[in-house]
C-alpha cells in the first residue's frame, strides 16, 4: 500500500477527534460560564439586598432626624414663650415687691400716727376720768383715788351721782353724766 494512503486514513480520524475535543471543550466552557453568571447573579443579588437594607436604615434615620428637629424647633418655641413668661413674672414681682415696700412705708406711718392718736385719746380719757374722780370727791361722792381707772370706788360714786341726779343709772362716765358732773362741780366751785 502506497505511504500516502495510509496517511489519510489517519487524518480522517484526527478531524473527529479535533471536533470532539473542540466540542468537549465548548460545552465546559459554556458550563463554567453559565455556572460564573449564576454565582454572579447571585453575588449581585446579595449586594442589591444589602444595598436596600442600607437604604431603609437610612430613610428611618433620616425620619427620625426629621422627628428629632420637628421636636427640637417645637422646644425652642417653648423655651422662648418660657422665657417671655419668666421675663414677665420678675416685671410682676418687683412691681409687688415695690408695692409692698411703699404698703409697710404707708402701714408704718398709718401705725404711728394711729398710736400717736390712741395715746392722746388715752391721755384725753384719763384726763377726764381724772376730772371726774375730783367733782365726785368735791360732790361728797366719797374720797376717791385720783388715779384716771374706773375701778369700783369710782364705779359706785358715778353710779350714786346717776341715781341722785335722775339720770340714767349705767355706772359708766356717759355723755349726759359728764355734762352734769361738769355743772355741778362748776356750781361747787362757786359757793
Amino acid at each position: 500500500m502506497p505511504s500516502h494512503l495510509e496517511a489519510r486514513p489517519a487524518n480522517r480520524l484526527a478531524l473527529p477527534t479535533i471536533l470532539v475535543l473542540v466540542a468537549v471543550a465548548g460545552w465546559g466552557l459554556l458550563f463554567v460560564s453559565q455556572r460564573s453568571a449564576a454565582e454572579f447573579e447571585e453575588h449581585l443579588r446579595a449586594q442589591v439586598s444589602s444595598l436596600h437594607q442600607r437604604q431603609m436604615e437610612l430613610l428611618n434615620e433620616r425620619a427620625q432626624r426629621d422627628t428629632a428637629v420637628g421636636t427640637l424647633e417645637k422646644l425652642r418655641s417653648e423655651v422662648a414663650a418660657l422665657q417671655q413668661e419668666q421675663e414677665g413674672l420678675i416685671k410682676a414681682r418687683d412691681q409687688i415687691q415695690a408695692d409692698l415696700t411703699r404698703l409697710r412705708a404707708e402701714q408704718d406711718a398709718a401705725g404711728a400716727h394711729l398710736h400717736r392718736s390712741q395715746t392722746a385719746g388715752e391721755e384725753a380719757e384719763h384726763a377726764s376720768i381724772v376730772t371726774a374722780q375730783r367733782a365726785l370727791t368735791k360732790l361728797g361722792y366719797g374720797p376717791l383715788a385720783l388715779d384716771g381707772i374706773v375701778g369700783p370706788g369710782t364705779r359706785q360714786a358715778i353710779e350714786d351721782f346717776q341715781h341722785d341726779r335722775g339720770l340714767r343709772v349705767t355706772s359708766e362716765l356717759d355723755p349726759a353724766t359728764l355734762r352734769q358732773l361738769t355743772a355741778s362741780n362748776k356750781t361747787a366751785t362757786l359757793e
